[in-house]
Parts: C-alpha cells; sequence; structure tokens
C-alpha cells in the first residue's frame, strides 16, 4: 500500500487538454444569450470542468458547456452554464464591474502566453459586464488567486470630475495611461480643485500630481516606480498650508509559483505650516500651545517573503523597518525610529 502510494505520489501531473479552435469566414450572428446560429454546433466545445474551491481539483458540482470559435475580425465564446436549482441563481442589475456578489462567468485571456497577466471578461445572468486585467503576484489566505486586478484600464483619456468627497467641489484633472505593453506600462495624472482645510476652518485649492512607471524585464521580475506630490494652498491669500512629497519603488521575484519575493522603498516628505485663523490671521492655539508648523522626512522599507504550497496555504516572513531623516532624501543621516519581523502562517480548512 505504501509502495503504491508513492508511486501515485511520483507519477509527473497530467498534462492541460488542448483543443483546436475553429476558424469560421462567413457566420452571422446575434449576441442575445441564445446559442442558436449553425456556427454554434461547428464551434469547439470545453466540459469536464473541475472547482477549486472549497476542494481543489473535485469535479464541479454543475455542469458547464464552453463553447468557442475565431472569425477574423473576433474571437467568439458561448457559455452554457446549467444549474438544478435556477430559482437559487444570484443575479443583479448592478453597475458595471460591480458584479463579484453575483453569479457570473469570466474569461481570462493570457495574451502574451507568459502565464503572468490576463486580460479578463466576465457577465452575470442579466447581461451586466466587467473586465480588466489580472496581474500575478502573492497570495494570502482564503485568496485562491494573488496579484492585482484593475477593473478599470482606461487608456488616453481626459477625464473632468466632480470631488464630491470634497465639501467645496469643483475641480479637473487629466489621466493619461499606455496601454498593458508586454515589458511595461505608464501613468501620469494632475488634478487641482478646491478642498477644505478642516484645521483651520478655511478652503483651500489642492494641486495633485502622480505617476507610475511598471518594468516587466522577465517573467520573472516585476518592478514599479511611483510618485505622488500634493500641494495646498489657503485660497484667501494663496500661501502654502501643506506640501507632502511621496516617492516609492517596489520590486518582485518570483521564482516559481509557490515562492514570491517583495521589496518596498517609500519616502514621505511632508510639511505643514503653522496653524492660523482663517479671519484674523492670527496664530492658532490647541490646548493653549501654538500649533506650531510641521516636518516629516523618513524613509520606509519593507521587505516579504511568501511560500504557496497549495491554495489556501500561505506561509508569510516579513521585515519592516521606518527610518528618520533630517532633510530631503537625506539618506546618509537617517535614523531608525522603528522596525519589526512577522511570520504568519495560513491554511484553509476545506470540507
Amino acid at each position: 500500500m505504501l509502495a503504491f502510494a508513492f508511486l501515485l505520489a511520483t507519477q509527473p501531473p497530467a498534462a492541460p487538454p488542448t483543443v483546436e479552435v475553429p476558424r469560421v469566414e462567413d457566420a452571422a450572428i446575434v449576441v442575445d444569450g441564445v446559442l442558436d446560429e449553425d456556427v454554434w454546433s461547428r464551434a469547439a466545445r470545453l466540459s469536464g470542468f473541475r472547482q477549486y474551491e472549497p476542494v481543489d481539483g473535485r469535479p464541479a458540482e454543475e455542469e458547464t458547456e464552453v463553447r468557442v470559435w475565431y472569425a477574423p475580425d473576433a474571437l467568439h465564446f458561448g457559455i452554457v452554464a446549467r444549474d438544478r436549482e435556477p430559482g437559487a441563481i444570484r443575479a443583479t442589475l448592478a453597475d458595471r464591474d460591480n458584479i463579484d456578489g453575483d453569479d457570473h462567468v469570466v474569461l481570462y485571456l493570457d495574451t502574451f502566453n507568459d502565464q503572468r497577466r490576463a486580460f479578463f471578461f466576465a457577465v452575470n445572468p442579466l447581461g451586466v459586464q466587467q473586465d480588466g486585467v489580472r496581474a500575478e503576484g502573492a497570495s494570502s489566505a482564503g485568496q485562491t488567486f494573488g496579484g492585482s486586478l484593475d477593473k478599470s484600464p482606461d487608456y488616453w483619456c481626459w477625464r473632468p470630475y466632480a470631488p464630491l468627497a470634497r465639501v467645496a467641489g469643483y475641480g479637473s484633472s487629466l489621466q493619461l495611461r499606455t496601454p498593458a505593453f508586454r515589458r511595461f506600462d505608464a501613468e501620469r495624472s494632475a488634478g487641482r480643485g478646491r478642498a477644505p482645510i478642516f484645521a483651520e476652518g478655511a478652503e483651500g485649492v489642492l494641486s495633485e500630481l502622480r505617476g507610475g512607471l511598471a518594468l516587466r524585464p522577465s517573467a520573472s521580475v516585476r518592478a514599479a516606480l511611483e510618485m505622488a506630490y500634493q500641494r495646498i494652498e489657503r485660497e484667501r491669500d494663496g500661501s502654502e498650508f501643506a506640501r507632502t512629497l511621496l516617492p516609492r519603488a517596489q520590486l518582485e521575484y518570483q521564482p516559481t509559483r509557490a515562492l514570491f519575493f517583495r521589496t518596498i522603498g517609500e519616502w514621505r516628505a511632508e510639511r505643514r505650516a503653522a496653524l492660523v485663523d482663517a479671519r484674523t490671521g492670527r496664530p492658532l492655539r490647541i490646548g493653549g500651545v501654538a500649533a506650531d508648523a510641521q516636518r516629516t522626512e523618513g524613509l520606509r522599507l519593507d521587505l516579504l517573503a511568501s511560500y504557496t504550497p497549495t491554495p489556501g496555504t500561505v506561509v508569510f516572513l516579513g521585515y519592516g523597518a521606518s527610518l528618520g531623516a533630517v532633510d530631503t532624501f537625506a539618506f546618509r543621516r537617517l535614523q531608525r525610529a522603528s522596525d519589526g519581523v512577522f511570520l504568519k502562517l495560513a491554511y484553509q480548512f476545506r470540507r
């Protein structure tokens, strides 16, 4: 019995199934959810799906069939998702990209064929759609697939906005994003609008500038550079109330599916002017003490290693340190303010 079990454990995993997708030149279809056109009978059919939650690898409880074919200008999928209890199907007329709480189907297209990034397209039973980009990364307990999810990958766009979270409420912003190229993508945004200064009970004007560059030099290495700058001026006289500069660098290395390393370095430079009365201009006092100008400079470093042998089983080892500085980017005069190490083991129990 032991020898038999050992032989089973050492057998190489079965090769994933393959299918030949037919090309159809002159088919005409109506996208109405009914697969009654002749071309669907000629489509490739995928079935025999298996679940990954709650028990990975067990045959799916409900039967699903996927039909696929392609034309010179499009890739066509038809999905028949059967349910023994149709009345239990959950679907709402939600906003676009807001169907995570509904029953829905998702297609992932790995267009670069590197198993690192995929464009996804989803729809719920009422036809509400969702799409975006999923990039691979570290997972966490209870999360079968790790990485980042972007449900709004808009490119090359001008976006006026109404900042509802700001009481004063007018402004505009410009955002520019590149497509997700194989080796990199980038974005840049700038905005300006009114914003309340609650500490002084006054009106202010907020200016923002942000930028980011994501690099993927290889299938196992990813890097990201980001910068954020904010400045708040007092509307009454144009004087500076606060300013923040936040550059950030991140490096990820994933040599295998199970092993993941990440390093993040973030510099924070913050300044805030002394608080003054909005009507008289006199210094404000809090608890009898003048609210003087404040300044914060420092570097935050975070190191993380994770090991995920199976979905739902994760081991994390991390280290973080905060270092103070006397001036912006004064790396030679950093002083350690705090640091810490953590170890986390998580296991998802399945029935």
